[in-house]
């Protein structure tokens, strides 16, 4: 009886260790899929309120780029009272009401001459060479256009022939990309800490360890704003400086990309 018991205690432990692998085997996916699908939802959000943020008090880097700060100065007096006026429109007050600590700092920051530590500006003479290239590559001139529609036309042309540029962009891309989503994620547990600190009934010592935890979070939210803007704007400025670089010849092909 014994010998019959024990093959049957062997099948039991493996039948049970089949249902856990493939139990396992679930979990480790589906958290993989929830990842991933959570992952292009912060980007998207952040995308439509922080991103949209950026550009409603600073503007595309395409076009800050290009200012010296003396027209930056005239443009930002313009840009501020229609930006105020834009905030009554029902979708901008949202936006700007649900990210308020990065709509403040970037309206304050507009104030004051910290802006030129954030907003940089490529040089006249780059500008000229990138006038003359485009005018080459696409037979018309830049400025007969929005800054966005040229930019992205640069943009294509660096990433169809020039594979080094490409792949520094592409750096660039993913780190703004995990700033802004980082920094939209933060902001999000800070208002669930908020919650807890005026919904619930906590001890005076959790009171202050909150506090502190909130302090830094709303830190860690603007240095990751911050870090956005620079480095949306460093890919901006490969994309620029990049073009003038890149050549190719009379069939499209990628010839000589002196940068690399």
């Amino acid at each position: 009886m014994l010998f019959h018991k024990v093959p049957r205690f062997i099948d039991n432990v493996e039948v049970n260790m089949q249902y856990n692998l493939i139990w396992v085997t679930v979990f480790v996916i589906g958290f993989f899929v929830i990842s991933y699908s959570l992952g292009h939802i912060f980007a998207l959000i952040s995308a439509y309120t922080l991103e949209r943020i950026v550009i409603l008090f600073l503007n595309y880097p395409s076009v800050f780029l290009e200012m010296n700060y003396k027209i930056r100065n005239k443009y930002m007096d313009k840009q501020i009272t229609k930006n105020i006026a834009r905030i009554h429109e029902i979708d901008v007050w949202i936006v700007y009401w649900l990210c308020w600590p990065h709509s403040l700092t970037l309206e304050f920051l507009n104030f004051t001459p910290f802006v030129r530590h954030v907003l940089k500006t490529i040089d006249e003479s780059v500008w000229t060479l990138v006038d003359k290239k485009y005018a080459y590559v696409f037979g018309s001139q830049r400025r007969d256009i929005n800054p966005r529609s040229w930019f992205e036309l640069m943009e294509h042309f660096v990433l169809t022939h020039n594979t080094g540029a490409s792949s520094r962009m592409y750096n660039y891309l993913t780190i703004y990309g995990f700033f802004r989503n980082m920094s939209l994620v933060l902001y999000l547990c800070g208002l669930v800490g908020f919650y807890h600190v005026f919904f619930h009934d906590i001890s005076y010592l959790h009171e202050h360890i909150i506090a502190l935890s909130l302090s830094l979070i709303f830190a860690s939210v603007l240095f990751l704003l911050f870090g956005f803007t620079k480095f949306w704007r460093r890919y901006s400025q490969e994309v620029i400086v990049s073009f003038i670089f890149t050549e190719m010849e009379s069939d499209g092909t990628q010839k000589n990309n002196k940068r690399d």
